[in-house]
């Protein structure tokens, strides 16, 4: 009787191991196409990476006092990194359109895509469905790699409509800086300024853009010292 009952768990658990891992999909993708930071196309059927969120194509972000298309170059990284190497991709979970969400490995590499988009900076931890890749996410930032040395609206915000207010004035021509010292005065620079790209204009402490001089000092702003 024993050992029937020893014959009949270990079975049981054989069954169970194999239905799991037929239920974890596996795909050698050939020449997969980078659509954006965290999604791949393989002829018509487009891929998701699971636990991450890059940059939209069309996103950009704000870096050295200019717009800088963080999206694209999202992207041209993933795509660097998988260029010319087989890729294979295992499904995770399907989201609520259907199309798959996978983890990606790739020929000579230690790190899976997901893993090396976040490490470098080129996507964030996406916490709604997982944390796996939150201290990774931590380091980058630390690092300043990738879009953490960028101002910019995460992802899923930039989805629901959010957009850095200084992207919208500097598209208008507002270009001149509101800074506000560590003395508490407020020079305003103008893009001929030597120091105008190392001025970030961080409008959480009251600092923000001009469109003209004359509006500036018509706000009480001085031009910076020379």
């Amino acid at each position: 009787m024993h050992t029937y009952l020893k014959y009949s768990l270990f079975s049981l658990l054989f069954v169970a191991t194999v239905a799991v891992l037929a239920s974890c999909k596996e795909e050698r993708l050939t020449a997969p196409q980078v659509v954006d930071g965290d999604k791949l196309k393989v002829g018509d059927r487009k891929i998701r990476l699971f636990g991450v969120d890059a940059p939209e194509l069309e996103q950009i972000c704000w870096r050295d006092g200019e717009i800088w298309p963080c999206g694209i170059e999202a992207a041209k990284a993933a795509e660097e990194f998988i260029s010319g190497r087989s890729v294979r991709c295992f499904e995770e979970l399907q989201n609520k359109n259907g199309r798959m969400v996978v983890t990606c490995t790739v020929a000579g590499e230690e790190a899976t895509l997901n893993q090396w988009m976040v490490q470098e900076g080129w996507a964030l931890a996406f916490r709604h469905y997982s944390t796996e890749f939150v201290a990774l996410e931590q380091d980058a930032r630390a690092a300043g790699k990738g879009i953490w040395d960028s101002e910019f609206v995460p992802p899923w915000k930039w989805r629901q409509g959010t957009r850095l207010a200084s992207h919208h004035e500097a598209a208008t021509g507002c270009r001149i800086k509101g800074n506000i010292a560590s003395n508490g005065k407020r020079h305003y620079h103008t893009p001929r300024d030597k120091s105008y790209k190392l001025i970030k204009v961080s409008e959480a402490k009251g600092e923000r853009w001009f469109c003209s001089q004359q509006e500036a000092r018509a706000a009480g702003w001085e031009a910076a010292p020379k």
